[in-house]
């Protein structure tokens, strides 16, 4: 067997199923043939075959039969009707994937529980609770994430975003030496992760770190911007966020 040779027909196909709903694989072949080189217009029937086949088991595609005035997509066919000669719909299944590691953390002077810290304590009140001496801690959703194009759907992007979490991190405002911490993940020995401030005795390694930190979720996406797509080679644009911090 020889590998498909033209990527640009995956692409012309990609690109022609953008915006439009269920087209019959006759459609495509009449629309993109002139993209093939070979002469007879069966060979170019087939080249498109194998290539619409190809996208569909990569999951790029959605291969649908026009059944009882609907469409059914392939997975709910029985082995019998998938056999049988009918007219395959096509459908893009998704133009962009979010890609987003994250976990909770205690992040900033809101991880040690310092009274200094707490605005509201007030020790002559008469509601008093041992509690009001320290700013409650409350657990901060660390995210980052990109977008990835089609083509990339089932390519990590665990390592490359896990990276550049940290080093965010690390540049952010929580490093200032003002605060008590820069960010830490409490467990049975209690870590604190850091460079930036001369109270913080134990810095987190990367490896650490990506050990804290949930596996991939991948999004469907539709119709994100262009800047936005994520450039392996710049390793950018990426984004990241913290949520639920009180300091």
């Amino acid at each position: 067997m020889f590998a498909q040779k033209p990527p640009k027909i995956k692409k012309a196909i990609i690109d022609f199923l953008r915006g439009v709903d269920n087209i019959r694989e006759e459609e495509i072949v009449k629309k993109l043939a002139h993209l093939s080189t070979a002469k007879k217009y069966s060979t170019k029937e087939r080249i498109f075959n194998r290539t619409l086949n190809e996208l569909f088991a990569k999951g790029k595609l959605q291969k649908l039969k026009f059944k009882d005035n609907t469409f059914i997509t392939w997975d709910n066919l029985t082995i019998q009707e998938r056999n049988q000669k009918f007219a395959r719909f096509y459908k893009l299944v998704s133009e962009q994937y979010k890609k987003m590691i994250g976990t909770s953390m205690y992040i900033g002077t809101n991880q040690t529980g310092n009274q200094d810290n707490n605005p509201n304590y007030n020790p002559d009140s008469d509601r008093y609770r041992g509690a009001d001496k320290s700013p409650r801690k409350t657990p901060t959703d660390l995210k980052a994430w990109l977008f990835d194009d089609i083509e990339n759907r089932d390519t990590s992007r665990f390592d490359v975003l896990s990276e550049f979490l940290y080093l965010e991190m690390q540049k952010s405002k929580l490093t200032y030496d003002t605060l008590d911490g820069v960010f830490t993940q409490f467990d049975v020995a209690g870590i604190y992760a850091g460079t930036n401030n001369s109270k913080t005795k134990n810095t987190i390694t990367l490896a650490d770190f990506r050990a804290l930190l949930g596996r991939d979720e991948v999004m469907p996406m539709m119709n994100v911007e262009d800047y936005k797509i994520f450039n392996p080679k710049e390793k950018k644009p990426m984004f990241w966020s913290l949520r639920g911090v009180e300091q």
